[in-house]
């Protein structure tokens, strides 16, 4: 705002002395004046765009899905993913919008916009949580578009990136030990799968009653699988 009170007061001194002024001075002047402003709107409009990002984040947070494709479509279309300057909002906007996609089902738009996130992610803040909980996002895909190998990878690299960030088991880890399970299970390898529930069933606190049944769920889905019915059984009489 300081920017644009003083290109105003800038411009009447302009107009007043316009008379009296070299035709090469005034032409400098008036540059001078345009690129004060245009970089003033530049920040104005950046600033807001960060502002709107963050309410999209808010409204994912709620589940307000729609709302948050809607808005987050429209701030995309402001924002180029080869700019230097846009990148990182853009890999932020791509997450949260890619995000809303996937919960409504839809999957091309989610994992076009998954993987625009991961890519730069990758490129400039591959330790921070919100690449690991990307990563997690796209290999959900992944998993629903029966893309399996890939799906072990990523959420292979989503699970270990995010257990370096903490000495203990938190609850926004679960996703990722869920789905890298089901990623094993879906490639044959069910043993790898069976070890990864076993740690997970050792941290999942006993008051999470809704981890806890998922849990078993899985485990009755494996053990069926590879024929051990009474084990499978057991589970679900638990």
């Amino acid at each position: 705002m300081l920017n644009f009170i003083v290109c105003a007061i800038y411009l009447i001194k302009c107009r007043l002395s316009l008379n009296n002024m070299p035709h090469s001075i005034l032409i400098k002047r008036l540059l001078l004046l345009t690129a004060v402003f245009f970089c003033s709107l530049s920040a104005l409009q950046s600033q807001n765009l960060r502002q709107v990002v963050e309410a999209i984040n808010i409204d994912l947070q709620r589940r307000n899905f729609q709302k948050v494709i809607i808005t987050g479509d429209s701030v995309l279309a402001t924002l180029s993913k080869d700019k230097k300057a846009d990148q990182k909002l853009f890999a932020f906007s791509s997450f949260l919008t890619g995000s809303a996609y996937m919960e409504t089902g839809q999957l091309v738009k989610a994992g076009t916009l998954l993987s625009d996130a991961v890519e730069l992610y990758r490129k400039f803040d591959n330790g921070s949580p919100i690449f690991y909980i990307a990563c997690n996002n796209l290999g959900n895909f992944y998993l629903q578009t029966g893309q399996f190998v890939s799906a072990v990878s990523l959420l292979k690299e989503s699970l270990e990136g995010s257990k370096a960030l903490s000495k203990e088991y938190n609850q926004n880890q679960f996703p990722a030990y869920m789905n890298l399970a089901l990623a094993y299970r879906e490639t044959g390898r069910h043993k790898d799968a069976v070890a990864l529930l076993h740690e997970l069933e050792r941290n999942i606190t006993a008051g999470n009653r809704e981890h806890i049944l998922l849990l078993k769920s899985s485990f009755v889905s494996i053990f069926t699988d590879i024929g051990e019915f009474e084990i499978a059984e057991s589970g679900i009489n638990d």
